[in-house]
């Protein structure tokens, strides 16, 4: 039995109270503090007496009941099996130790003034906080065959790198899950043991291509929405529940736009184009937490597939992902929308919790390819038109991307190190691969 002593004055005797009970070991404080301290630094002890051999463990109390802080009803044994966890065994035999574990803090609210409402909160008060549902759309785009006639326009508007990357790829709900209880809307930035570590617009550029320079991504008002459709895709919305306001369904889409006929001419082509890059923005890009509608807003932006390739799209990328991140942080939220799968390729290129294994060299049928000199960036990338990020869509998952696994990433993220997260992963050897944006933006 692991017995913790609590260092300051004030301590009532009152009998023990166990507080935390897990198959590691048993938590006991002994005595009541009547004080109103913030924190309170806790020793582990051995039988009645306080070893201050063993490091010190600062502990936040949970609840106030009126005047005074009770310990046995104000901690959650949850949070005690969440984040003190044993170190090891001592060699000769001894009692095991504990590592020093942290106030989740902020220490200093005067930056981070919106913890209140953020969700960590309910993790540290040991609410039963699941894994989010994390919006994703790809799946209707998997199974379309995109005629070449197509991708001529959609390359002209610059997505060709988005098509190259978007694909059915399984997501780490659990990994983004605990990724965003770290980040905070103050910052825009990633909170973690080894320092704030954010996307950039140079992620965005190398990992999907996208362009980040040139004209502002912005939404057109006062505009009938029923008649751009017409004009723009060629086929006007019938009923209400296909398009309500600005907000068009994909499976509408989908409908009308799956097959291309072989004797369409170059209007119906670019009708073709603009719909394919609608269902890509919806499904990946600018996806929300409708689960299938995406915003008309930009179908203006289309008209020209020249005019188009000069707007920054992937400022507006990194910008919507935002939003949803600072949204997602929110207590209460159960829902995350934006580019995931950028969030999530971005997160394997850093950080190496979570990171999985990619494929080998086999290909997309499960047969092994012939041989040939391996390719830097993997066997199926097309050197100058591949992003990087789609080297990463041949990787496999391990079991914890399930919804289990959201304590164990928690657990990881909580003891990372310095060894675990690489600052600068983009090689130039790898850059060179890449298309302009990926090559020329990096420094962003």
């Amino acid at each position: 039995m692991l017995l913790l002593w609590i260092s300051s004055s004030h301590l009532t005797n009152t009998p023990p109270h166990i507080i935390g009970c897990s198959n590691r070991f048993l938590i006991v404080i002994i005595g009541q503090i009547t004080m109103d301290p913030k924190s309170c630094t806790i020793h582990p002890c051995f039988g009645q007496r306080e070893d201050q051999s063993r490091p010190v463990l600062r502990m936040r109390w949970m609840k106030v009941h009126e005047e005074r802080l009770d310990v046995e009803n104000a901690t959650k044994p949850a949070i005690i099996e969440r984040h003190v966890r044993k170190d090891r065994l001592d060699k000769r035999g001894g009692p095991p130790g504990m590592e020093v574990i942290a106030d989740p803090g902020p220490s200093d609210r005067s930056v981070l003034t919106l913890q209140a409402s953020h969700r960590s909160e309910d993790v540290w008060l040991g609410m039963d906080v699941q894994v989010d549902r994390c919006r994703e759309h790809l799946r209707g785009l998997s199974h379309l065959h995109v005629d070449p006639r197509v991708l001529a326009y959609v390359r002209a508007a610059g997505f060709f790198t988005l098509h190259r990357l978007v694909a059915t790829v399984p997501l780490d709900r659990a990994l983004l899950t605990a990724l965003l209880e770290r980040w905070r809307q103050e910052t825009h930035s990633f909170h973690l043991p080894v320092g704030e570590v954010t996307v950039t617009l140079g992620d965005v550029a190398v990992l999907t291509g996208l362009e980040v320079h040139g004209r502002a991504v912005t939404g057109t008002a006062c505009r009938q929405w029923v008649d751009e459709c017409e004009r723009l895709l060629g086929i006007r919305p019938v009923l209400r529940t296909d398009l309500q306001g600005s907000s068009l369904r994909m499976p509408w889409l989908r409908e009308h736009f799956q097959v291309l006929p072989p004797d369409a001419d170059e209007v119906i082509i670019q009708q073709h184009a603009r719909a394919y890059i609608l269902m890509m923005m919806g499904a990946s890009i600018f996806a929300d937490k409708s689960g299938n509608e995406v915003q008309v807003l930009h179908l203006p932006l289309l008209e020209r597939f020249d005019v188009a390739a000069q707007f920054s799209w992937g400022s507006a990328t990194l910008a919507y992902l935002y939003r949803q991140l600072c949204r997602g942080c929110q207590r209460g939220s159960t829902e995350l929308g934006g580019f995931l799968l950028l969030l999530q390729i971005w997160s394997w290129e850093y950080i190496h919790i979570g990171r999985p294994i990619i494929v080998g060299y086999h290909g997309i049928d499960g047969q092994p390819l012939p041989d040939e000199p391996p390719r830097l960036l993997g066997p199926h990338h097309v050197r100058g038109e591949d992003p990087l990020g789609r080297r990463w869509l041949y990787a496999g998952l391990s079991r914890m991307s399930s919804a289990t696994g959201l304590g164990v990433y928690r657990d990881a993220l909580d003891r990372m190190s310095e060894d675990q997260i690489t600052w600068m992963p983009f090689r130039p050897d790898m850059l060179a691969e890449l298309p302009p944006a990926g090559r020329e933006h990096t420094h962003i």
